[in-house]
């Protein structure tokens, strides 16, 4: 290979993998590690001094190890091949598609009971089912370890233990906003007929197949945008995979509004009252312009303080500044266009 095939790491020659994404980092005790990412296998190579992180990895067979000597050093390289990251991933979604039901009961249940007046129930649902998810991700995902000097009992399933976790949430989260619905005095179906009423259904299905549509187009479309962004490497999925996070917390008060609105205006519209229904979006229409300015503002200013919650790397946080401070701008445009 000519010179310019290889770059030099902490005195060794790595050969360059053509179109792989190279990152360097250093630990808190000044040990230095390359992270080499190819799409399909991952290096990481340390020294002696870090022998730390090699050892961890004896126990995870989708590790490979391979030593190098020179000049009486050795530099250690972990292979980690992608299929296995992509079999746990596969797990993953599967289990976590797998209580389908009960998911789709909290959102069509939580709809109904808004409808009738009783909002706090899904809310306490919701409440539930996220503090179920952190406990339990809590003890799944991570292995045994101390935490504040105890002893923390954990799994160790990484990926599969998220899955596992927010599965069991959901299913918890299923049946009890089904059993409130089971005893609601108004929306109970209980001695209710099996057979589908088409004279309910059609209504339903004039609003709901333009929504699922949509929906639809949506998802297709954040589904092909996460592949492109993917295939730019690991740093600018991370920090588009954090700046994603941390936006989606300052979209609450939009989303709460925008249920207010959908509740609020199928009760007018159900009792006849169009004046109420122009009433209601104006005033709800200001509320959220109002509230995603304030929500935008927060963002762009505190954009960097949220990026260093998540990661300690300057080229992700730098990157998802960037991306935070665009969407913030966009904040009161979106909230119009959900309402």
């Amino acid at each position: 290979m000519h010179k310019n095939d290889y770059r030099m790491f902490d005195g060794f020659y790595i050969p360059v993998i053509p179109d792989a994404d190279y990152h360097f980092d250093t630990d808190h005790r000044g040990c230095n590690f390359l992270f080499i990412d190819d799409r399909q296998k991952r290096y990481v190579i340390s020294f002696e001094s870090c022998l730390d992180v090699y050892e961890k990895c004896v126990n995870f067979p989708q590790y490979k190890k391979s030593e190098y000597r020179e000049n009486g050093r050795t530099m250690h390289t972990l292979l980690m091949e992608r299929e296995a990251d992509n079999e746990r991933g596969n797990y993953g979604f599967f289990i976590l598609d797998t209580p389908m039901l009960a998911r789709t009961a909290i959102t069509i249940f939580g709809t109904l009971l808004r409808s009738a007046g009783d909002t706090k129930t899904p809310m306490r649902v919701g409440f539930l089912v996220n503090g179920i998810n952190v406990i339990l991700n809590f003890l799944l995902i991570y292995p045994t370890r101390a935490v504040w000097g105890v002893t923390v009992f954990g799994a160790g399933w990484g990926v599969i233990g998220a899955a596992v976790a927010s599965a069991i949430s959901f299913v918890i989260g299923g049946v009890c906003i089904t059993v409130v619905l089971w005893r609601h005095p108004l929306l109970s179906p209980r001695g209710q007929k099996l057979r589908p009423d088409w004279d309910v259904l059609k209504p339903c299905l004039r609003v709901a197949l333009p929504n699922a549509l949509q929906r639809f187009g949506t998802s297709l479309g954040y589904v092909a945008f996460a592949s492109m962004i993917n295939s730019l490497g690991e740093i600018t999925t991370a920090a588009h995979t954090i700046a994603n996070t941390v936006e989606s917390a300052f979209y609450i008060p939009g989303y709460g509004m925008q249920t207010a609105a959908a509740t609020l205006a199928g009760n007018a519209l159900g009792a006849g009252d169009n004046r109420r229904v122009k009433e209601l979006a104006r005033m709800i229409l200001f509320i959220e312009v109002s509230l995603m300015i304030v929500s935008g503002s927060l963002l762009f200013l505190f954009a960097p303080n949220m990026m260093r919650l998540f990661s300690k790397d300057a080229q992700v946080i730098a990157l998802g500044v960037t991306v935070l401070r665009m969407v913030a701008v966009s904040e009161p445009f979106y909230g119009v266009s959900i309402i």
